[in-house]
């Protein structure tokens, strides 16, 4: 009789997104998740659980889609969501539940990881050689590209080129 209950009380209502994460600025987003109120799944092959996905995911970065049971849609990117990226997940309108059920309103939400931060660099306060070796150290990890092609070196009023070494 719980059983029943608990099935009926899934039958009734419309369908809604009931929770998700992560939302806003956060340090670190290890995966995404979306909750909904009524079961989106059927339990099926792995196959075809792989292919049921409502979410779109924007940027979406090497990862796999997993349903947590029949209510629960899991994106575990590969190693962790790259950072200082923003990104946006949509449910749309009309998303179908297992039983054929509408969603009345498209759902959206976003959240960013951080940008790197300057954490230690060298030579700092005081002299240092006419050829030095210069050292940059940030939170993440980023491509040499990018750091060479935005740093600035300037010393008794002119401008060095910098390159890899």
């Amino acid at each position: 009789a719980a059983e029943k209950e608990r099935a009926g009380a899934d039958d009734t209502g419309p369908l809604e997104v009931s929770r998700f994460q992560p939302a806003g600025n956060v340090p670190l987003a290890p995966h995404l998740s979306v909750t909904f109120s009524k079961a989106m799944v059927t339990v099926t092959s792995h196959q075809d659980l792989a292919n049921a996905r409502p979410v779109r995911l924007t940027p979406e970065p090497p990862g796999e889609w997993r349903w947590v049971g029949a209510k629960t849609l899991l994106f575990a990117p590969q190693g962790r969501f790259p950072m200082a990226t923003d990104y946006r997940a949509e449910i749309p309108a009309g998303t179908r539940d297992a039983r054929g059920g509408t969603l009345a309103k498209a759902v959206a939400f976003a959240f960013s990881t951080p940008p790197p931060t300057l954490v230690g660099w060298y030579p700092r306060d005081g002299p240092a050689s006419r050829d030095p070796l210069l050292v940059v150290a940030f939170d993440q990890r980023l491509a040499e590209e990018s750091v060479l092609a935005s740093v600035r070196l300037q010393a008794g009023g002119k401008s060095f080129a910098v390159g890899a070494g």
